[in-house]
């Protein structure tokens, strides 16, 4: 087994521009919640970035670790549990002939 080239991963990922616009936008929204250094709460969009949630203020809130990974990509039912915004489902239409 080989060792970890810790240098060649770091030019790879954490120094790219893609890697280092993710953290200064992590920062920011942590400034922006009033989260301090060392407080271990994550930032948590209220609605998700993926289904057209923002960055504002409005749009963000303090949560624990656990809860915010609880919250994660999962479908429907636990982001309305835990206050956030759901999609609605087109009602679904049945054919109309044969059973």
């Amino acid at each position: 087994m080989t060792a970890r080239n810790y240098k060649r991963e770091y030019k790879l990922f954490h120094s790219s521009k893609k890697a280092k616009l993710h953290r200064a936008r992590s920062a920011r929204d942590r400034l922006e919640v009033g989260l301090k250094k060392g407080d271990p709460r994550e930032v948590d969009h209220i609605k998700p970035m993926s289904e057209g949630g923002s960055s504002k203020r409005s749009n963000l809130r303090a949560v624990s670790k656990t809860t915010n990974r609880k919250k994660g990509k999962k479908p429907g039912g636990i982001r309305k549990k835990l206050g956030g915004v759901r999609k609605k489902r087109a009602p679904t239409r049945k054919p109309k002939g044969k059973r």
